[in-house]
């Protein structure tokens, strides 16, 4: 047990009253267990919850006032005295308890009275409440999660993930559920049961998954395809999909259809991409109200049914259902898993008279999955000096980080890694390199990922430096290989002057 927000201040006659239109005027924020009682010139009142859950806080609000200076209160709980005071001055009492209690029956019983003045010294008045510690009803409800129980998912545009279906309940049920998702960010393609777990995620009676008659609809899945008799033939060909649509599924579908063959293993439930935008104005009016969704939401919501036992609600070695989904755009995917029906539904979850009206909204968010970056293009190399080519080169990716530079020095040897620059970074200086010779570069982007492809290749030839020039030309002269002197001063001067 908690003590907070406590006030104790004495005042006028005039405030109090301010105070008392102010206060028991707002006593009706977030309490629904009050009692109030006015008597010998004081105003009491205790406020609480009329139930809790176990072990779990709630508060007990006190607040009273009195037209004399000097009051006397008690808090006690199932006769059990919990807080009070003596003679204590002031005119306004205001304070919170807050309590955590086991399964339970608590009666709290508020007394105060004013002393002195006219009153003299006054009976208590006393004002009680009792609240119900109850434990939670059986919690039904089924939840949506990426692979693993992942609240992230990371994928590329188009790529088909299997979401997890799972539940949680606390004994054996049947009935529909109904499961929906946002059809501008996925497609819907695949739902599947582990082979290897015969107790776990139990689908059958699937046919009333499509049957109106039993508030169903869409287009069935087998194992092997989507709508081997199709219902809603349109309802595919609205979501860009092939009717009938083959291979789409896991290792798990392939196992089903290995057992039973073609067309024999399903069908597993109902999948209906036109859901939300199906339905009339009323019904989407409804829907929106109760997943708390914009109305407009309501028709990009597409279902997929299955009826289900619930040996999945985490008994017999559970297993979860596989929904697949090809990911269409990124974001937070919600999901909405809905008991099904209606009230005179015979499919309702209604077995063992609980009577269930279940509901749970699952986020995922989907996120780019990290690629490899883009290669650099358009490289470029220039010949500086004698012993510095330049390069340069145009940046493509927008997910690297880093550049890797390498070069080779004639055509049959390989390529080695001069360098690592920067992400941002378009030009290298290549410093090392040998005189009259031609050199070769590439260069790539990398990141976490891996590596870019190479961008193209780009050659330069680097100048002899001069000395080495003149130096051969006089050999040249001197061993006879140029004869005409006239011809040799002429060349002479002629690269003195380069």
């Amino acid at each position: 047990m908690e003590k907070k927000n406590c006030s104790i201040t004495r005042i006028g006659l005039t405030s109090i009253l301010v105070i008392f239109l102010l206060l028991f005027s707002s006593l009706t924020w977030a309490q629904d267990n009050t009692q109030t009682k006015t008597e010998n010139g004081s105003t009491v009142t205790i406020a609480g919850p009329l139930t809790a859950l176990p072990n779990t806080n709630y508060d007990i609000v006190l607040r009273a006032f009195t037209d004399v200076s000097i009051f006397q209160w008690s808090l006690t709980e199932n006769g059990v005295s919990i807080a009070g005071s003596g003679f204590t001055f002031g005119s306004q009492f205001n304070q919170t308890y807050t309590f955590n209690r086991p399964v339970g029956s608590y009666t709290y019983l508020f007394s105060f009275r004013g002393v002195g003045g006219a009153h003299g010294w006054p009976a208590y008045t006393t004002v009680s409440i009792t609240i119900n510690v109850v434990a939670p009803s059986a919690l039904w409800a089924y939840r949506i999660t990426g692979p693993d129980d992942s609240t992230t998912v990371e994928a590329n545009t188009n790529q088909v993930v299997y979401f997890e279906l799972d539940a949680i309940a606390p004994d054996y049920v049947w009935g529909n559920i109904l499961a929906l998702y946002d059809t501008s960010k996925l497609q819907a393609v695949s739902i599947e049961e582990d082979p290897n777990n015969w107790y776990g995620f139990y689908t059958w009676w699937t046919t009333a998954t499509g049957n109106p008659a039993y508030n169903g609809g869409g287009d069935y899945y087998y194992y092997d395809r989507i709508g081997n008799t199709p219902i809603l033939g349109a309802s595919l060909a609205l979501a860009g999909l092939a009717d009938p649509i083959f291979g789409l599924g896991s290792a798990w579908a392939q196992q089903w259809v290995a057992w039973y063959g073609d067309g024999h293993a399903g069908p597993v439930g109902t999948i209906d991409p036109t859901y939300g935008l199906m339905l009339n104005d009323a019904d989407k009016q409804a829907l929106a109200e109760r997943l708390v969704i914009p109305v407009f939401e309501v028709e990009n919501l597409g279902a997929i049914r299955s009826y289900v036992s619930t040996y999945a609600g985490r008994q017999y070695g559970a297993s979860k259902l596989r929904l697949g989904y090809r990911v269409l755009a990124f974001g937070t995917a919600s999901f909405h898993t809905l008991a099904d029906g209606s009230p005179d539904n015979p499919i309702r979850y209604d077995w063992n008279h609980h009577n269930l009206d279940s509901y749970l909204r699952s986020d995922v968010e989907l996120v780019p999955l990290l690629q490899p970056p883009a290669a650099p293009s358009n490289l470029v190399a220039t010949a500086v000096s004698s012993s510095q080519i330049d390069l340069t080169w145009d940046n493509n990716a927008t997910n690297a980080d880093g550049i890797i530079i390498e070069g080779k020095v004639n055509c049959f040897s390989d390529f080695v890694q001069l360098a690592k620059v920067g992400a941002n970074t378009t030009t290298y200086s290549d410093k090392r390199a040998l005189a009259g010779i031609t050199h070769f570069y590439r260069v790539k982007a990398y990141n976490e990922t891996g590596d870019s492809a190479y961008s193209n290749i780009a050659s330069a030839t680097t100048p002899t430096p001069m000395n080495d020039i003149l130096s051969a030309l006089a050999r040249l002269y001197q061993e006879g290989a140029i004869k005409n002197a006239g011809l040799y001063n002429s060349l002479l001067v002629k690269l003195q002057a380069a």
